[in-house]
């Protein structure tokens, strides 16, 4: 009788011991992963790991709950939601008693991944910590701001800089509160990608802003992913325009979209700096040598970029709206151009590379479609 009571506690402690140390025999090593989709144009996706399904039907700009994969190699296999298409595969390690963000980011055709440790300690308490992660392929290095909604970008430093695409910065601690959130090209203030006016950094929050690329290539979308939290949007409201001066007798161009001013006495030929306007229904507005110039209504569509271009002769030029597609080549070997026809005298223009034709009859005040070439200081135009 003594003997079993006894062989019962024993039993009891071991149970309680196990249920202490989480039973790590060298079999359950396991670690924590969730999936955010920050893909662009892809859709919705499901994760398997190993054939096993992780995550399902998890939609652009939204993450999947936290589950466990074991310790060790394994094959990530993104699919399009409900379907055997496998958009993305790879093979990456995991460790016992990690905590992960995987992100599939990129665009159709070029869906790239990272994988983010979640291991950010808590800052103090009335501080928050925030890192960018750029996933925005053509838009280069980029600086992050945050500030109050009135400061000047001319005032203050970068809470982080020039961060490549793929990158992640490290985390920066700022006091919890509502700000104001810029990204501009790295080291360039005039160059500014995305201006979110009201973003909240919670109490001892630990928050990646994952930059998305935009319609235009350039110009830039955030999510705002809370480590072991909830994933928020923070989606452009702005596109951005340059003027192109190409009047006759060296005609001075100032160009306004809807209130925003893109020009101010531009001197033909010459190519105007981008700015920043406000999506929607606009009216294209231009002045040479000071007489105006009325053009008609545009619908200007979030984070893609214009060119307007105002051509002809000084007493009677025109207006064209050109959409354009800045986003980079599929290889760094090839180079990507097209022809705008602003030149006066001419009712169309061919262009041909190395004496191959492939632009035929472009009117004036248009743009051919774009072409791509392998990079060659030798090709003639």
């Amino acid at each position: 009788m003594q003997l079993r009571s006894w062989a019962r506690l024993v039993c009891a402690i071991s149970i309680v011991t196990a249920a202490l140390t989480g039973c790590n025999s060298g079999d359950d090593k396991t670690s924590i992963n969730r999936f955010l989709n920050a893909t662009v144009g892809v859709g919705a996706l499901d994760l398997y790991v190993d054939d096993n399904n992780q995550a399902s039907n998890v939609a652009a700009g939204e993450v999947s709950g936290y589950s466990d994969i074991a310790e060790g190699s394994h094959d990530f296999l993104f699919k399009r939601a409900g379907t055997d298409s496998t958009v993305l595969s790879t093979t990456m390690s995991q460790t016992n008693d990690e905590r992960y963000t995987v992100i599939a980011w990129g665009r159709e055709g070029s869906v790239k991944l990272a994988n983010l440790v979640e291991d950010a300690d808590a800052p103090s308490s009335g501080q928050a910590k925030i890192r960018l992660f750029n996933s925005a392929p053509d838009a280069g290095p980029l600086d992050l701001y945050i500030t109050d909604a009135g400061t000047s970008l001319a005032d203050v430093s970068p809470l982080t800089s020039s961060t490549a695409s793929g990158s992640v910065s490290s985390y920066q601690q700022r006091s919890k509160g509502t700000y104001r959130l810029r990204i501009t090209g790295a080291a360039n203030k005039d160059d500014l990608r995305l201006d979110v006016a009201s973003v909240t950094l919670g109490d001892k929050e630990r928050i990646t802003v994952v930059l998305q690329p935009s319609s235009g290539g350039v110009m830039v979308d955030a999510l705002l992913l809370v480590q072991e939290g909830t994933v928020t949007a923070a989606r452009n409201t702005n596109a951005r325009m340059r003027v192109v001066a190409s009047v006759s007798s060296n005609g001075a161009v100032s160009a306004s979209v809807g209130s925003t001013a893109l020009s101010s006495s531009l001197t033909s030929p010459a190519i105007g700096s981008y700015v920043m306007v406000p999506a929607g229904s606009q009216a294209m507005l231009a002045q040479v040598d000071g007489a105006t110039v009325g053009g008609s209504t545009i619908d200007v569509t979030a984070g893609a970029d214009y060119t307007l271009l105002v051509y002809g002769a000084a007493n009677a030029p025109q207006l064209s709206m050109i959409s354009e597609d800045n986003r980079l080549p599929s290889s760094t070997s090839k180079a990507k151009f097209r022809l705008v026809h602003g030149a006066e005298g001419y009712s169309t223009l061919s262009l041909t590379l190395d004496s191959v034709a492939l632009a035929d009859s472009v009117l004036y005040g248009t743009a051919s479609t774009y072409y791509t070439a392998s990079t060659n200081s030798g090709n003639a135009l």
